[in-house]
């Protein structure tokens, strides 16, 4: 993949982009996010319906898409890991009394850094 994102516009299948927080779509093959290293796609491959589409628009000279490629392990030394343990998101709709999804500017604090970012959903 060379990230040209020729293989994204064909795709059939749109889902909502967890990173945007469900407020923007994505398809089954994507950036994850804009500041992403490398900037290269990924195939959802729990989403995808491996049409094809993504593959003929890739085209037969990169061959950067195998939509039957199998789980590969392998083993890499490293001097380091960094564990990061990340976090649940609080389901705000157990706060009936906050309003949410009850009125359209009671919104969450992910939801307004998104909204409010450079490279979120309103661009």
């Amino acid at each position: 993949c060379n990230g040209c994102g020729d293989c994204e516009a064909p795709c059939p299948v749109i889902k909502p982009n967890m990173f945007e927080v469900g407020m923007k779509p994505r398809k089954a093959i994507y950036i994850n996010h804009p500041q992403v290293v490398p900037l290269l796609y990924t195939i959802d491959f729990d989403s995808c319906v491996k049409c094809g589409l993504c593959v003929t628009a890739c085209g037969p000279e990169k061959k950067a898409i195998d939509l039957e490629a199998k789980d590969e392990f392998i083993t890499v030394k490293v001097g380091t890991v960094i564990l990061a343990t990340g976090f649940d998101i609080f389901p705000i709709e157990k706060k009936e009394e906050w309003g949410y999804k009850r009125y359209e500017n009671v919104i969450t604090s992910l939801e307004f850094e998104r909204l409010i970012c450079a490279s979120g959903p309103t661009g």
